[in-house]
């Protein structure tokens, strides 16, 4: 009997979610300060690209969290580095 390649899968979850924190970091470095509408394509191609990496279907408002695995509200931080 094979196993369930769990720890395969959450491993390759996790690589793909830390890649996709390296590079929001680095859009809010170099673009963080700036405002306008030029960069409303790029912020919705992230939050896509989040919703489809949490099994989300595109466009719903409601993250998964328990799916994500976040402690709901528990966790302090964001993109400017606060907390």
């Amino acid at each position: 009997m094979r196993g369930s390649n769990e720890p395969q899968t959450s491993l390759l979850r996790a690589k793909a979610l830390n890649h996709f924190l390296r590079e929001i970091h680095a859009f809010a470095l170099d673009h963080g300060h700036e405002v306008g509408r030029e960069w409303d394509e790029k912020v919705s191609g992230f939050r896509l690209g989040l919703e489809n990496m949490l099994g989300n279907q595109p466009g719903s408002v409601t993250i998964n969290t328990e799916a994500a695995g976040f402690n709901s509200g528990a966790e302090k931080g964001g993109l400017n580095g606060a907390g």
